[in-house]
Protein backbone atom coordinates (compact mmCIF):
# COMPACT_ATOMS: atom_id res chain seq x y z
CA UNK A 1 0.00 0.00 0.00
CA UNK A 2 1.23 3.30 -1.23
CA UNK A 3 0.26 7.22 -0.63
CA UNK A 4 0.93 9.91 -2.76
CA UNK A 5 0.93 13.86 -1.91
CA UNK A 6 -0.97 15.67 -4.98
CA UNK A 7 1.38 18.97 -5.89
CA UNK A 8 0.56 22.26 -8.01
CA UNK A 9 3.79 22.87 -9.86
CA UNK A 10 3.72 27.37 -10.81
CA UNK A 11 2.98 28.07 -14.65
CA UNK A 12 6.06 27.87 -16.27
CA UNK A 13 6.54 31.81 -16.78
CA UNK A 14 6.09 32.58 -13.27
CA UNK A 15 9.26 29.46 -12.50
CA UNK A 16 11.21 30.90 -14.91
CA UNK A 17 10.81 34.11 -13.02
CA UNK A 18 11.24 33.24 -9.61
CA UNK A 19 14.59 31.69 -10.50
CA UNK A 20 15.88 34.70 -12.63
CA UNK A 21 14.93 36.80 -9.68
CA UNK A 22 17.43 38.71 -7.61
CA UNK A 23 16.74 37.62 -4.71
CA UNK A 24 17.15 33.77 -5.36
CA UNK A 25 20.84 34.37 -6.95
CA UNK A 26 21.39 36.14 -3.63
CA UNK A 27 20.08 33.67 -1.07
CA UNK A 28 22.01 31.53 -3.45
CA UNK A 29 25.28 32.96 -3.00
CA UNK A 30 24.88 33.89 0.48
CA UNK A 31 24.65 30.66 1.38
CA UNK A 32 27.90 29.81 -1.05
CA UNK A 33 29.44 32.55 1.28
CA UNK A 34 28.51 31.23 4.41
CA UNK A 35 30.19 27.95 4.11
CA UNK A 36 32.68 28.94 2.94
CA UNK A 37 33.17 30.86 6.17
CA UNK A 38 32.35 28.34 8.20
CA UNK A 39 34.96 26.23 6.23
CA UNK A 40 37.30 28.88 6.65
CA UNK A 41 36.63 29.81 10.64
CA UNK A 42 36.29 26.41 11.80
CA UNK A 43 38.53 23.56 9.55
CA UNK A 44 37.18 20.85 11.04
CA UNK A 45 33.97 21.20 12.68
CA UNK A 46 32.43 23.91 9.97
CA UNK A 47 33.01 21.44 7.05
CA UNK A 48 31.29 18.56 9.10
CA UNK A 49 27.99 21.61 9.86
CA UNK A 50 27.83 22.14 6.20
CA UNK A 51 27.84 18.43 5.55
CA UNK A 52 25.19 17.87 7.93
CA UNK A 53 23.47 20.61 6.28
CA UNK A 54 23.28 19.64 3.21
CA UNK A 55 22.81 16.27 4.01
CA UNK A 56 25.65 14.70 2.72
CA UNK A 57 26.51 10.91 3.81
CA UNK A 58 28.43 10.51 6.66
CA UNK A 59 30.48 7.95 4.77
CA UNK A 60 30.94 7.22 0.84
CA UNK A 61 30.20 3.52 -0.58
CA UNK A 62 32.11 2.92 -3.43
CA UNK A 63 31.42 -0.71 -5.06
CA UNK A 64 34.02 -2.00 -7.03
CA UNK A 65 31.62 -4.46 -9.94
CA UNK A 66 34.06 -6.67 -11.21
CA UNK A 67 33.70 -9.65 -13.64
CA UNK A 68 31.72 -12.55 -13.11
CA UNK A 69 34.89 -15.65 -12.10
CA UNK A 70 32.50 -18.24 -10.60
CA UNK A 71 29.48 -20.28 -12.05
CA UNK A 72 26.02 -17.88 -12.74
CA UNK A 73 22.85 -18.85 -12.62
CA UNK A 74 19.46 -16.85 -14.13
CA UNK A 75 16.06 -17.36 -12.90
CA UNK A 76 14.11 -17.24 -15.96
CA UNK A 77 15.28 -19.19 -19.37
CA UNK A 78 17.17 -16.99 -21.65
CA UNK A 79 14.76 -18.17 -24.71
CA UNK A 80 15.45 -14.66 -26.23
CA UNK A 81 16.61 -15.39 -29.93
CA UNK A 82 19.22 -11.77 -30.00
CA UNK A 83 20.32 -12.87 -26.76
CA UNK A 84 21.18 -15.83 -27.08
CA UNK A 85 23.31 -15.08 -29.82
CA UNK A 86 25.04 -12.19 -27.92
CA UNK A 87 26.32 -14.90 -25.81
CA UNK A 88 27.93 -16.11 -28.52
CA UNK A 89 29.10 -12.94 -30.35
CA UNK A 90 28.94 -10.29 -27.46
CA UNK A 91 30.98 -11.42 -24.37
CA UNK A 92 31.22 -7.73 -22.71
CA UNK A 93 26.88 -7.62 -21.99
CA UNK A 94 27.16 -10.73 -20.37
CA UNK A 95 26.66 -8.65 -16.66
CA UNK A 96 23.66 -6.80 -18.41
CA UNK A 97 22.35 -10.42 -19.36
CA UNK A 98 22.29 -12.12 -15.56
CA UNK A 99 20.90 -8.61 -14.44
CA UNK A 100 18.34 -8.59 -16.79
CA UNK A 101 17.22 -12.13 -16.13
CA UNK A 102 17.89 -12.00 -12.67
CA UNK A 103 20.36 -13.79 -11.80
CA UNK A 104 23.83 -13.99 -9.50
CA UNK A 105 26.80 -16.24 -8.58
CA UNK A 106 26.94 -20.17 -7.25
CA UNK A 107 27.16 -20.31 -3.79
CA UNK A 108 29.28 -17.30 -3.00
CA UNK A 109 28.83 -13.47 -3.73
CA UNK A 110 31.91 -11.33 -3.56
CA UNK A 111 31.89 -7.92 -3.02
CA UNK A 112 34.54 -5.15 -2.63
CA UNK A 113 33.23 -1.76 -1.04
CA UNK A 114 35.90 1.26 -0.96
CA UNK A 115 34.59 3.11 2.47
CA UNK A 116 35.49 7.06 2.81
CA UNK A 117 34.97 9.04 5.59
CA UNK A 118 32.91 12.12 5.11
CA UNK A 119 33.20 13.51 8.31
CA UNK A 120 36.49 14.30 10.78
CA UNK A 121 35.77 11.49 12.31
CA UNK A 122 33.23 7.96 11.74
CA UNK A 123 33.13 5.01 12.90
CA UNK A 124 30.94 1.53 10.97
CA UNK A 125 29.99 -0.12 14.26
CA UNK A 126 27.82 -2.21 11.62
CA UNK A 127 27.56 -3.92 8.39
CA UNK A 128 24.97 -6.76 7.49
CA UNK A 129 22.79 -8.03 4.66
CA UNK A 130 18.79 -7.07 4.66
CA UNK A 131 17.04 -10.16 2.71
CA UNK A 132 14.99 -8.69 0.75
CA UNK A 133 13.35 -11.98 -1.26
CA UNK A 134 14.34 -15.41 -0.59
CA UNK A 135 13.41 -17.21 -3.59
CA UNK A 136 13.65 -20.75 -5.27
CA UNK A 137 17.03 -22.09 -6.34
CA UNK A 138 17.59 -20.09 -9.41
CA UNK A 139 17.17 -22.80 -12.50
CA UNK A 140 16.53 -21.12 -15.51
CA UNK A 141 20.11 -21.34 -16.97
CA UNK A 142 23.71 -22.07 -15.67
CA UNK A 143 26.99 -21.04 -16.66
CA UNK A 144 30.33 -22.48 -15.85
CA UNK A 145 33.37 -20.16 -16.96
CA UNK A 146 36.51 -22.50 -17.18
CA UNK A 147 39.00 -20.33 -16.11
CA UNK A 148 36.84 -20.07 -12.53
CA UNK A 149 39.14 -19.60 -9.67
CA UNK A 150 39.19 -18.70 -5.83
CA UNK A 151 40.27 -15.24 -5.94
CA UNK A 152 41.28 -13.29 -3.11
CA UNK A 153 41.15 -14.29 0.75
CA UNK A 154 37.87 -13.21 2.11
CA UNK A 155 37.99 -10.28 4.72
CA UNK A 156 34.36 -11.16 6.31
CA UNK A 157 32.03 -13.72 5.25
CA UNK A 158 28.16 -14.38 5.87
CA UNK A 159 25.86 -17.17 5.39
CA UNK A 160 22.70 -16.38 4.38
CA UNK A 161 21.16 -19.92 5.02
CA UNK A 162 21.84 -19.08 8.04
CA UNK A 163 19.48 -17.68 10.99
CA UNK A 164 21.84 -14.48 12.27
CA UNK A 165 23.45 -13.92 8.87
CA UNK A 166 26.09 -11.80 10.43
CA UNK A 167 29.38 -10.82 8.85
CA UNK A 168 32.39 -12.99 10.53
CA UNK A 169 36.30 -12.87 10.10
CA UNK A 170 38.72 -15.40 9.75
CA UNK A 171 38.19 -16.83 12.99
CA UNK A 172 34.28 -17.41 12.75
CA UNK A 173 33.62 -14.78 15.47
CA UNK A 174 30.99 -11.99 14.66
CA UNK A 175 33.22 -9.39 13.38
CA UNK A 176 31.32 -6.21 14.39
CA UNK A 177 30.62 -7.40 17.85
CA UNK A 178 34.08 -6.52 18.75
CA UNK A 179 35.32 -4.25 16.14
CA UNK A 180 34.79 -1.04 14.80
CA UNK A 181 36.15 0.73 11.24
CA UNK A 182 37.36 3.97 12.33
CA UNK A 183 37.64 6.58 9.32
CA UNK A 184 38.67 10.39 9.14
CA UNK A 185 37.47 12.63 6.55
CA UNK A 186 39.18 10.90 3.27
CA UNK A 187 40.61 8.10 4.46
CA UNK A 188 39.55 5.25 3.21
CA UNK A 189 38.73 1.14 3.82
CA UNK A 190 38.71 -1.77 1.25
CA UNK A 191 36.25 -3.77 2.87
CA UNK A 192 35.76 -7.54 1.09
CA UNK A 193 32.49 -9.15 2.09
CA UNK A 194 31.46 -12.70 0.88
CA UNK A 195 27.81 -13.99 0.90
CA UNK A 196 27.09 -17.60 0.77
CA UNK A 197 24.27 -19.60 0.09
CA UNK A 198 22.98 -23.54 -0.65
CA UNK A 199 20.11 -24.22 -0.11
CA UNK A 200 17.60 -21.16 -1.98
CA UNK A 201 18.39 -17.83 -3.70
CA UNK A 202 18.48 -14.58 -2.32
CA UNK A 203 17.92 -10.99 -2.90
CA UNK A 204 20.13 -8.61 -0.28
CA UNK A 205 20.81 -5.16 0.52
CA UNK A 206 23.85 -4.32 2.87
CA UNK A 207 22.79 -1.45 5.67
CA UNK A 208 25.96 -0.08 7.52
CA UNK A 209 25.27 1.55 10.34
CA UNK A 210 27.53 4.47 10.87
CA UNK A 211 28.58 7.02 14.12
CA UNK A 212 29.39 10.60 13.38
CA UNK A 213 28.23 14.05 14.90
CA UNK A 214 27.42 12.10 18.23
CA UNK A 215 24.11 10.45 16.09
CA UNK A 216 23.29 7.04 14.60
CA UNK A 217 22.94 6.81 10.97
CA UNK A 218 22.31 3.91 8.44
CA UNK A 219 23.26 3.90 5.22
CA UNK A 220 22.03 1.65 2.14
CA UNK A 221 24.42 -0.32 -0.32
CA UNK A 222 22.81 -1.37 -3.31
CA UNK A 223 24.05 -2.27 -6.97
CA UNK A 224 24.90 0.84 -9.37
CA UNK A 225 21.56 0.12 -11.54
CA UNK A 226 19.69 0.41 -7.69
CA UNK A 227 18.93 -3.23 -7.69
CA UNK A 228 19.98 -5.55 -4.93
CA UNK A 229 22.43 -8.22 -4.52
CA UNK A 230 21.85 -11.74 -5.82
CA UNK A 231 22.99 -14.88 -4.99
CA UNK A 232 21.69 -18.82 -5.04
CA UNK A 233 22.41 -22.30 -4.33
CA UNK A 234 23.29 -24.86 -6.86
CA UNK A 235 20.68 -27.80 -8.50
CA UNK A 236 22.33 -31.14 -7.85
CA UNK A 237 20.97 -32.49 -10.74
CA UNK A 238 22.09 -30.86 -14.45
CA UNK A 239 18.37 -31.46 -15.10
CA UNK A 240 17.04 -28.87 -13.18
CA UNK A 241 18.41 -26.55 -15.84
CA UNK A 242 17.26 -25.92 -19.51
CA UNK A 243 20.59 -24.76 -20.69
CA UNK A 244 24.02 -24.89 -19.46
CA UNK A 245 26.28 -23.07 -20.93
CA UNK A 246 30.44 -23.74 -20.50
CA UNK A 247 33.27 -20.99 -21.67
CA UNK A 248 32.84 -17.71 -20.91
CA UNK A 249 36.17 -14.94 -22.18
CA UNK A 250 35.66 -14.59 -25.35
CA UNK A 251 32.45 -16.74 -25.40
CA UNK A 252 30.08 -19.69 -24.29
CA UNK A 253 28.97 -23.07 -26.04
CA UNK A 254 26.01 -25.17 -24.93
CA UNK A 255 27.68 -28.18 -22.70
CA UNK A 256 27.39 -31.20 -23.46
CA UNK A 257 26.61 -34.51 -21.11
CA UNK A 258 30.40 -34.82 -20.37
CA UNK A 259 30.54 -30.91 -18.95
CA UNK A 260 27.18 -31.23 -17.61
CA UNK A 261 28.19 -34.48 -15.43
CA UNK A 262 31.91 -32.73 -14.68
CA UNK A 263 30.05 -29.68 -12.72
CA UNK A 264 26.91 -31.85 -11.87
CA UNK A 265 28.50 -35.42 -10.55
CA UNK A 266 25.40 -35.89 -8.65
CA UNK A 267 23.24 -36.25 -11.84
CA UNK A 268 21.09 -39.30 -12.47
CA UNK A 269 22.96 -41.30 -15.33
CA UNK A 270 26.59 -39.81 -14.46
Amino acid sequence: MSSSTETTDPPPSRLRAFLRSRTTWAAGVASAVVAALLIAWLPGEGRNLVDRVIAADPVRFLLIDGPYESDVAVEHPIDDPADRAALLTEPDRFPALVAKYGGGPVGRLDIVIVAEGGRSQTRIVDIRPRVLKTLPLLTGTYFHPVTAGQGDVIALHANLDGTDRLLRGTDRKPYFTAKQILLNRGEQETLRLSFTAAKAAYEFELVATIVADGRRYEQVVRRPDGAGFRVTGAARDHRRYPRVYVGGGTTWRLGGRADKCEIFPRSKGC
